[in-house]
């Protein structure tokens, strides 16, 4: 219900056109399917030019921190739920965070590697 009112709610508290309907949903759908991705679109092209929704790493950070997420960033602004996000450089520090982590991680299983 709280991802669907905003989607559908507009619609229907505008009465927009059908068109119009069908634009937004294909907008909406299209950012929640690269939120969820986990991936990061922003050094793409199309992340350059603005086409891309690039908060994946917000709504990653969401899942694997569990600090809270709204689902929009001027809520968890207005919330104090991104305080976490912020104080660790928010994208470009989540990413730099996960980059390391991965680094970790290949080190790790490399090691495990050597003693078998």
């Amino acid at each position: 219900v709280a991802n669907q009112f905003p989607t559908v709610g507009f619609c229907l508290l505008t009465g927009q056109h059908p068109l119009v309907q069908c634009i937004w949903m294909v907008l909406r759908l299209t950012q929640t399917y690269e939120v969820h991705s986990g991936y990061h679109f922003g050094d793409t092209w199309a992340g350059k030019l603005g086409l891309t929704a690039n908060h994946a790493s917000f709504h990653d950070h969401h899942h694997t921190e569990n600090l809270g997420n709204f689902g929009a960033e001027h809520l968890d602004w207005l919330f104090g739920t991104m305080d976490h996000y912020v104080s660790i450089g928010e994208e470009e520090g989540y990413l730099k965070r996960r980059q390391e982590f991965g680094k970790e991680r290949k080190e790790r299983e490399a090691s495990v590697e050597k003693e078998e």
